[in-house]
């Protein structure tokens, strides 16, 4: 019977310890190609007299240990392979290997390991085999141990592969003698083949005098490249990526597998601008892991180690001399040595070499835990790459749609006012008539405190069920009023637990009244999950009851919460089922279709919805979600619901520019303009100001660069003192948008001299970032003067830090020489060549 083994979490270290092939295969997924070398070498080996073996060279966390498991799982599942080899993998650190004798036991207690479980007699006789030889003392025990397990694999009928981790470092530590008797061996004994692993080429594999020179066949371990980086983390973090959302994690880990999944695991239902926002807190939560290296360097190692970080570009060994105010000499000797622990790289030869750390996740985790302006300087790249090569969105507008969808005073208004509904006080007695109408009467005034007091004073005078439970209910909503959850929590619980059969229509009122109290706290809380379960919850229990006008309100509003907690848990289907269920009930149930306190936030749950399916690229529903919110909500008077209505126009007009239906596109911007554009509300003059300058943009992209400009100076009149979603000021925008005409006009001189303006009341925001980088691409394609464009952000230096891949980009363009980190390069590489391609194909 096939039993489904589950993939486990990726490992960042010692891949493959405690795991099953199947669990190794499984989280294999780049390096295939090396794998198919690998296997390609050993199968040579397989008939021949003598031995190719194998050095894998790579820095730290470039994937040799995993790479060395899968290898493992493929000599023991591969037909051809198992039958001919055995591997034999030894720990990453071999630790207790000294001399040649320590190198054939540890040989031994690796085999014994591996040969455990199908040939047990074999295993126990190298078991006792060595053991033996653990108490001797004798000059021949490295003769007596090797031929022990040359019987054992003439016994096994299958070749010996060794996996040895780090030769560069057993070599160090044994001497040159280990490495000329392990060569005779190597080369004289075709059963004994080995693979290993090397943070460098290391002095004893390129020195003619040295044991190793010209032994082994190199397999070089690449930095991942994009497509490598996406598949890594498609494994890592479950969630799928476009090449242009992994390119900055790509630049940002130098390629290195170990990083990209310690980035990976932290990235779960984080876009790529959270993620970058919050790789602050990535580098933070392994401190450990980046200190560690640092406190295991000699303290000179360290110093010029500090320095290379510090310095955070490829450096001369004068420059990190100088940062670490040290010799030049000494400096060289110990960037020698950081070179040959796989912890330095370099490029360039003789004085033209500069230096940097392999590991490019270092300098920033330095500078992150230094000065604030130390600090400053990462951060301004990290959010430069989250607006470069995060796609272009609504800004903000997810936020303002559903940030206040938690926080439903009318709702809560609604329901406290329930208790003063007739068939309620009906359900209470005639004796408790009087009292229970004044403490009503108390709740819905906002008097909670009295409301308790009189409460407390009321409780034991109870004579029925019904008494009892009006007093919990108003209790749980004086508490829920007073901002107490906890209390209020409790007590709809207990008014569930203890009232929920109740028969009469009254009670089933107050019950469904506390269970959707129970809701609203929730939602306040912020847990989107037990949302859901508690409008799931209310909707079972009292779904025979939806032909009472009251029930049916609350089953609305019940759904209305449970979709907007589906949304935020990123379930679309379900979230728009339960907006239609809402509706249903609002439009054919028993509910009034004046419920005003349900519609509204239907209105933005179903307009997120859309944004939410665009955000996916799925643009066909989301175009359908907007237009059900227009043809629900399009004549609607209540403040909320109609910044939806113009959410959907706006929504509609920027999917219909995309997909070039530009005449369509204009038309739903001219709508919106026309039914809000009197407003004073500011959400809705926000929205009228991003229909004008979307109907600007196509303005000046169907050859009507005039009308563009009339439209730029009609936004700066009327909205330049407002901001949008995202923070951008309109006054920004519309000077971009000016710029962008002049120059399509060729006006040259007049849109460098508006740059200017716009670079003036430029805040580096996402936003305003992707724009500006967007807009400089527009002008360079126009071929304004790329040295025009650099004067004009050389002006201010504050601002241009912020915009420091461009401005590098720029320099280059001019033919200048900009030494800067190599993740600033790599971005600059990027930005130019966007320059380059069709504008169809450019980013934004």
């Amino acid at each position: 019977m096939m039993v489904s083994v589950p993939p486990g979490p990726i490992r960042k270290f010692n891949p493959g310890t405690f795991q099953t092939d199947e669990q190794v295969k499984q989280q294999f997924v780049v390096r295939h190609a090396e794998l198919d070398i690998l296997a390609d070498v050993l199968r040579g080996n397989i008939d021949s007299p003598s031995c190719q073996h194998v050095m894998v060279v790579g820095p730290r966390g470039q994937g040799k240990t995993m790479l060395l498991a899968r290898l493992s799982c493929e000599l023991r599942q591969d037909a051809e392979l198992s039958a001919s080899l055995l591997p034999v993998r030894f720990m990453e650190e071999s630790l207790e290997i000294f001399d040649i004798a320590d190198f054939w036991l540890e040989t031994m207690f690796h085999l014994v390991r591996e040969v455990a479980r199908d040939d047990p007699d074999v295993a126990e006789e190298l078991r006792r085999s060595r053991e033996d030889l653990l108490s001797r003392r004798e000059t021949t025990l490295a003769d007596q141990a090797l031929a022990i397990i040359l019987d054992a694999a003439t016994r096994l009928s299958r070749r010996l592969v060794l996996m040895i981790e780090n030769m560069q470092d057993l070599c160090g530590e044994t001497g040159d003698d280990f490495a000329w008797q392990l060569r005779g061996v190597l080369q004289t004994e075709p059963q004994i083949m080995l693979v290993g692993t090397a943070t460098v080429r290391f002095p004893e594999l390129q020195s003619a005098d040295k044991a190793f020179f010209e032994m082994f066949r190199f397999l070089d371990l690449k930095p991942l490249d994009t497509a490598a980086c996406r598949r890594l983390w498609c494994a890592v973090s479950g969630e799928g990526a476009a090449d242009r959302t992994i390119r900055p994690l790509e630049i940002l880990t130098g390629g290195s597998p170990r990083l990209l999944v310690i980035v990976a695991q932290f990235a779960r239902h984080r876009s790529l601008a959270e993620l970058m926002e919050e790789l602050v807190t990535v580098v933070d939560e392994h401190t450990e892991y980046f200190r560690g290296h640092l406190d295991a360097l000699a303290k000179g190692e360290r110093r010029v180690y500090v320095a290379v970080i510090d310095l955070w570009q490829p450096s001369s060994t004068g420059e990190i001399a100088n940062r670490a105010r040290m010799d030049v000499r000494a400096t060289s000797t110990l960037l020698g040595r950081l070179v040959g622990k796989g912890l330095v790289g370099f490029e360039g030869a003789g004085r033209r070499r500069r230096y940097v750390a392999t590991e490019r996740l270092y300098s920033i985790y330095y500078k992150l835990r230094r000065e604030r302006d130390e600090a400053a300087i990462v951060l301004n790249l990290i959010r430069f790459m989250a607006a470069f090569y995060t796609e272009r969105e609504f800004a903000g507008l997810w936020d303002a749609l559903t940030g206040e969808a938690q926080q439903s005073p009318l709702v809560h208004e609604g329901l406290v006012r329930a208790l003063a509904d007739p068939t309620v006080a009906a359900a209470v007695s005639e004796s408790f008539r009087s009292s229970m109408d004044e403490l009503a009467r108390t709740v819905v005034a906002g008097q909670y405190a009295e409301a308790l007091t009189m409460a407390e004073r009321l409780l034991p005078r109870a004579d029925d069920d019904e008494s009892t439970l009006a007093i919990r209910l108003s209790q749980s909503l004086a508490h829920m009023g007073m901002g107490d959850a906890d209390t209020a929590l409790r007590l709809y619980g207990e008014i569930e637990e203890r009232f929920g059969e109740s028969a009469g229509m009254g009670a089933r009122r107050m019950v469904a009244g506390a269970m959707f109290g129970k809701v609203i706290t929730l939602a306040g809380g912020g847990q989107p999950r037990d949302v859901v379960e508690a409008c799931r919850r209310l909707i079972r229990q009292f779904d025979v009851d939806r032909d009472d006008s009251h029930i049916a309100s609350l089953m609305a509003a019940a759904f209305a919460y449970m979709a907007d907690a589906l949304l935020r848990l990123r379930d679309l289907l379900e979230a728009l089922y339960a907006c239609n269920e809402a509706h249903r009930l609002l439009e054919t149930g028993g509910a009034p279709q004046e419920h005003t306190p349900t519609a509204p936030m239907l209105a933005k749950v179903l307009a997120s919805i859309a944004l939410a399916h665009l955000e996916q690229g799925y643009s066909g529903a989301a175009l359908r979600a907007w237009r059900l919110v227009v043809e629900r909500y399009g004549q609607t008077k209540h403040g909320d619901a109609q910044h939806a209505v113009a959410v959907a126009l706006l929504g509609q007009a920027f999917v219909l520019n995309e997909q070039e239906a530009l005449d369509a596109a204009e038309e739903y911007c001219d709508d919106l303009v026309a039914r809000f554009g009197r407003s004073d509300t500011e959400d809705l003059r926000r929205d009228v100001a991003n229909a004008l300058v979307l109907k600007g943009d196509i303005a000046v992209d169907t050859y009507r660069e005039t009308q563009g400009i009339r439209i730029a100076d009609e936004i700066e009149r009327d909205f330049g003192t407002l901001t949008d979603y995202a923070g951008l000021g309109f006054a920004w925008r519309a000077r971009s948008l000016k710029v962008t005409a002049l120059a399509c006009l060729g006006k040259q001189e007049d849109a460098v001299k508006t740059l200017r303006s716009a670079y003036a009341v430029f805040v580096p925001l996402p936003g305003s970032i992707q724009g500006m980088t967007g807009l400089v691409t527009e002008l360079v394609s126009l071929g304004v003067p790329a040295e025009d464009l650099l004067g004009v952000f050389v002006e201010d230096d504050e601002r241009a830090e912020s915009l420091g891949p461009l401005t590098v980009a720029l320099a280059q363009e001019c033919g200048l020489e900009a030494r800067a980190p190599e993740e600033v390069l790599a971005v600059a590489a990027d930005i130019r060549r966007d320059w380059q391609r069709p504008p169809e194909a450019r980013h934004g």
